[in-house]
């Protein structure tokens, strides 16, 4: 008999010790959320209508900072490149989609390379829009806005045409 109470005396403290465990444990709760998306009826697009464009320039013997506002002010922030009668002009973007819906725009955020088709470049950085911090499509779905950029001419810069390409995206 001793051995059988101790054997039942062994498995009442196991089962005690088991049962301690599971009704230590905390409360516990559930919640349900819901889920949802919307498709809209009318995607945004982009279109450029007008190039961005620093004009005229005439280097000098010192590497040189065109600024070129959104709003189409074109400046000479250091250097002493010359400007030219031809004054160039802000990139002017449209933007259509869904009447009265906000959207966010997305320009470079690394330099771009001007070439001249040959060895020569020039680097174009610092993009920035006139469009505010919150742009929106109007009523009819439609928005539009400038975009600038400083342009970085080197000492004594190679003669030519340069040009070079640019992404900008608008996003709901």
């Amino acid at each position: 008999m001793p051995v059988k109470n101790h054997h039942n005396s062994f498995a009442l403290a196991a089962f005690i010790a088991v049962t301690a465990l599971y009704s230590v444990q905390g409360s516990a709760a559930t919640a349900t959320a819901t889920a949802s998306a919307t498709i809209s009826d009318a995607p945004i697009a982009i279109t450029n209508t007008q190039p961005l464009s620093f004009g005229e320039i005439s280097a000098g013997d010192q590497a040189s900072t065109i600024t070129l506002a959104a709003d189409g002010t074109r400046a000479l922030a250091s250097g002493n490149a010359v400007l030219g009668a031809d004054a160039g002009s802000a990139a002017t973007f449209s933007v259509t989609g869904e009447s009265n819906k906000a959207f966010t725009i997305t320009l470079p955020t690394t330099s771009v390379t001007l070439s001249d088709g040959g060895a020569n470049t020039m680097t174009v950085s610092n993009f920035i829009s006139d469009a505010g911090a919150t742009p929106a499509l109007d009523a009819s779905g439609a928005a539009t806005f400038n975009v600038g950029a400083e342009l970085a001419v080197a000492a004594n810069q190679a003669a030519g045409s340069y040009s070079g390409s640019f992404t900008v995206e608008v996003v709901y």
